[in-house]
């Protein structure tokens, strides 16, 4: 009888071992805070150009430059909320060179581009596309030991149908070796 009270006994013990250990597992499974799987959300487009640290992944050529310039002024002509638009806008301040920032003080800068955009809206205007026209039309020059560059870029324009403009932008290397835009003006159109 005592083989008998041990064997009963034991098995008692285990089945409560096992009891508890699946009343663990149930209380884990129904009071855990994180999914099992990771769900990850695509960034958007304007929260990618966001978060571009450009101080330390900054563009390395003319054409990197003028190509993530017109992604951002492409974005920049799309409803964005307040926050974003300005943030852009400061984001596209640090692609410029210190001359170009010089001529457009920051309050300045930031009128001139609400009213631009505001102008836009009205008219129903977006930027669709953009196309860096090709590397051969690209000029470098150094002049009094600045290096400089040119870019060209073509804009199609949606507005009541489609139209192109086409940007020459000039860029200069600054005291860090980075490519910043001095300006840009509109190009000829070609007949």
């Amino acid at each position: 009888m005592n083989k008998s009270k041990k064997r009963t006994t034991s098995t008692i013990i285990s089945m409560t071992v096992f009891a508890v250990v699946a009343l663990m597992l149930y209380y884990y499974w129904i009071n855990r805070t994180e999914p099992l799987e990771e769900t990850t959300r695509e960034l958007t487009e304007i929260e990618k150009v966001l978060e571009k640290d450009l101080d330390s992944n900054y563009p390395k050529t003319p054409r990197e430059v003028v190509k993530l310039y017109s992604n951002m002024l492409k974005l920049i002509y799309t409803d964005l909320e307040e926050e974003e638009l300005e943030a852009l806008a400061w984001k596209i301040r640090e692609l410029y060179d210190l001359e170009l920032i010089e001529k457009n003080p920051e309050d300045e800068y930031l009128n001139k581009l609400y009213m631009d955009i505001d102008e836009w809206k009205k008219a129903g205007r977006s930027i669709s596309n953009y196309l860096i026209v090709d590397k051969e039309s690209e000029q470098q020059k150094e002049i009094d030991d600045r290096e400089y560059a040119i870019v060209h870029v073509t804009y199609t324009i949606q507005e009541k149908g489609k139209y192109s403009e086409k940007l020459k932008f000039l860029l200069r290397k600054d005291s860090l070796k980075k490519w910043k835009i001095l300006g840009w003006e509109y190009a000829p159109r070609e007949n």
